[in-house]
């Protein structure tokens, strides 16, 4: 979830105001003041240089706001970024549609930081002229490495440890699978259309029915649920996954949502069927005592 502009909000105010069919009739005055009330820099750019300039300004940059006015608001970027913007620019004044670009700006103090221009066409003075909205993006930018850092980590616990998540959304019925589990049921992201019956038919056909029975229950109850099912991949080897999930409701108490993991236990499974395996062999003496105590019922032989 990235934003689609940071600048949605000046579009929707400010650039309606600006827009080049309304800003020929407004005076000098509105337009700076429309400039000054914006939570965001904005310089008006006229032949070239700066000509109004807010106080938000001063503050990405850390110089006056004086020192802008009759400059080029190129030379505040980076060298690598001024072409670029230079290009921009020039199509923007010809009338071009609205630009939104990031670029790196250098301030006072020599510090680089990122920055987003959203520059829209306007009538100044009788002149084409660019409106440009400047925000300084540095905090958005350290988010956004963290979440995908995040997500990196994410995926590579899930790899290591064979557990796959998903997300159902049951009014569209959508679902959204990890990285991990498209491996864990060896499929393609880009060939399998997830859904909550396509799902289903990856599911060994022994297993399907309890299954949807187990799923069913959860969105009628709202409970947790927990199981062990098989499934099938394409190439016909099965694996045995510990599948969890739990719903998620809306103000109304509607299931909307069910989100769960599914954990690839079928090593786990293959060694604690394996002979001489400490749980195979717990497993086999609940059995034969369940066997016995049975047989002793039958005899009437159960405690004497």
């Amino acid at each position: 979830m990235l934003p689609v502009s940071p600048f949605s909000d000046f579009r929707r105010t400010a650039v309606s105001d600006l827009d080049p069919s309304v800003a020929p009739r407004q005076s000098e005055e509105s337009l700076n003041s429309i400039v000054e009330g914006l939570s965001d820099g904005a310089v008006v750019i006229l032949d070239g240089e700066v000509v109004v300039c807010n106080k938000v300004v001063e503050e990405i940059w850390g110089y006056p706001r004086e020192r802008f006015l009759g400059t080029s608001p190129i030379e505040y970027l980076h060298p690598d970024d001024r072409a670029r913007a230079g290009e921009r620019i020039k199509k923007v004044v010809a009338g071009g549609p609205t630009e939104l670009g990031e670029y790196l700006a250098v301030r006072a103090d020599g510090d680089v930081v990122p920055v987003e221009i959203s520059s829209a066409h306007i009538v100044f003075q009788g002149k084409p002229a660019i409106v440009s909205v400047i925000r300084d993006v540095s905090e958005r930018n350290k988010q956004n490495e963290a979440i995908l850092e995040s997500e990196t980590r994410l995926v590579e616990a899930q790899r290591l440890s064979h557990v796959g998540s998903w997300e159902w959304g049951i009014t569209e019925d959508r679902i959204t699978w990890s990285e991990e589990l498209y491996r864990i049921y060896g499929l393609d992201p880009n060939d399998f259309a997830a859904s909550y019956e396509a799902f289903l038919e990856r599911v060994h056909p022994e297993d399907r029915e309890r299954t949807d029975s187990s799923v069913r229950a959860a969105l009628q109850t709202g409970e947790p649920f927990l199981f062990d099912e098989r499934i099938v991949r394409p190439d016909g080897s099965v694996r045995v996954l510990e599948s969890r999930g739990r719903v998620i409701t809306d103000s109304d108490g509607r299931p909307v949502k069910m989100i769960g993991a599914c954990h690839d236990v079928t090593e786990r499974k293959k060694a604690e069927e394996s002979v001489g395996h400490p749980h195979a062999a717990s497993a086999r003496r609940r059995h034969d005592l369940v066997g016995v105590v049975k047989r002793s019922e039958r005899s009437g032989d159960l405690l004497g």
